[in-house]
């Protein structure tokens, strides 16, 4: 098997072993650190998602599905908003587009009507075109020859076999000549390095190696193979959904450095062992085995009952090293709550929003103490994003024994004074 990376042949290491199911050929790329499965192919992945219980599997089911795809929604106006709302009638097209909610938040928020999408699972097809309106097809060929302005392939190509031949495919024959493409992928090889890993996210080892996926990037791996096709990063971010990039048009590289596939071997091994302390509750050690664990981090600095100033000086020597991670932020945000310094806790609530917009607890937490200096507006602002974040707030309390957002959205309001202006501009 060639290598989609270097092209070399047949010069793969196993890293089976990690895993506890061995059938699958996890192996990596001894000449230039690419890892992929070798018993996947893109027309058994293809069946999977075709199978009718793929569906159970990701919650297709109404309130479930909707609530993940306005989180994601969140992300894709922090990401892309700007260039979408700086450019009129782009032709756009999202492959993988699941029920195209993307292409929906495109239509209906920037006005850019002529979009469609490509899906390989039948009923998130049949739902897009059917209750969102939505040119779905199966494939981008089916479109006919066409030229896009933005193509949109998030988290697609750890399902494609062949990821440069795909990628030079949009690149030479759909993307126009000054468009753009839009790009996630996840980075398993620092995963638990990852800015915004959660606690169900740091469950085991093994999630962060999923079987429904062929290849398994590196932030190396990954920028090789942008290089390889000819695509050029011009915009990042590496806070929330995996790595998140826009790409345009570049001369390809084929001269690229490669990554030394036993350093990356001993990376998963440390992760691995580094999980399992982590679930085994001995966070002192999960960060021996793995430093840039943030979420281990913070559990040891809790487990060790370190005094408020032990815990803020802590905290900021691991921003000082890692500031780009909002779990950071929100914990040191709630030290300096529980001390009363509310002007520090709001500071770092707000850059833990702006690290990880779509984490609910950010906005309530942020809110209540804005509420509690008796900011009503500022406070409504955010009980109100929080609803667009987390939908069931409406009903029920983020916190157990509180009480639910719409409840303070209520009492925001019942204490803002007449002359403030509303939605419409008018003052009552």
């Amino acid at each position: 098997m060639k290598c989609p990376i270097c092209d070399t042949n047949e010069n793969w290491h196993s890293l089976d072993y990690l895993r506890q199911r061995r059938d699958l050929g996890f192996i990596i790329c001894k000449t230039c650190g690419f890892t992929t499965y070798r018993r996947r192919s893109e027309e058994e992945l293809k069946k999977f998602y075709e199978r009718s219980d793929y569906n159970i599997i990701r919650r297709f089911a109404g309130t479930a599905d909707f609530e993940t795809k306005t989180r994601k929604k969140m992300n894709h106006r922090m990401f892309l908003g700007p260039y979408l709302a700086d450019h009129r009638n782009l032709q756009i097209i999202d492959v993988g587009c699941s029920t195209g909610y993307f292409l929906e938040l495109c239509r209906d928020e920037y006005g850019h009507q002529r979009v469609c999408g490509t899906e390989w699972n039948p009923a998130h097809a049949r739902y897009g075109r059917h209750r969102l309106e939505l040119d779905i097809r199966t494939n981008i060929e089916d479109f006919g020859p066409q030229r896009y302005d933005l193509i949109c392939i998030e988290h697609v190509l750890e399902h494609i076999a062949k990821p440069d031949e795909f990628l030079l495919n949009l690149r030479d024959n759909y993307l126009a000549g000054d468009g753009v493409i839009a790009c996630a992928v996840p980075i398993w090889y620092d995963f638990i390095g990852s800015p915004s890993v959660t606690a169900h996210e740091a469950g085991g080892f093994e999630s962060i190696l999923p079987e429904g996926h062929i290849n398994v990037f590196s932030l190396r791996s990954f920028a090789n193979l942008l290089a390889k096709c000819g695509l050029h990063v011009v915009q990042e971010n590496y806070s929330y959904y995996g790595y998140r990039v826009l790409l345009e048009k570049t001369p390809p590289i084929t001269d690229f450095s490669a990554e030394a596939w036993d350093m990356q071997e001993q990376s998963l091994v440390r992760q691995k062992a580094a999980f399992e302390a982590f679930v085994a509750g001995r966070f002192a050690d999960a960060h021996r085995h793995y430093h840039r664990f943030p979420l281990a981090l913070v559990k040891d600095i809790d487990q060790q009952q370190k005094s408020p100033a032990e815990r803020i000086t802590g905290i900021t020597q691991l921003i000082a090293e890692m500031p780009n991670v909002d779990v950071f932020h929100w914990y040191l945000a709630r030290v300096y709550n529980l001390l009363g310094d509310y002007g520090n806790a709001i500071t770092n609530y707000s850059r833990a929003i702006r690290l990880k917009p779509n984490d609910p607890i950010h906005y309530w937490e942020l809110a209540e103490i804005l509420f509690k200096l008796e900011e009503f507006q500022r406070a409504a602002a955010l009980y109100e994003k929080l609803l667009v974040v987390e939908p069931k707030c409406q009903f029920v309390p983020l916190t157990a024994g509180q009480p639910t957002a719409l409840d303070r959205l209520g009492q925001c309001y019942a204490n803002l004074p007449d002359d403030i202006p509303d939605a419409c501009g008018t003052t009552t």
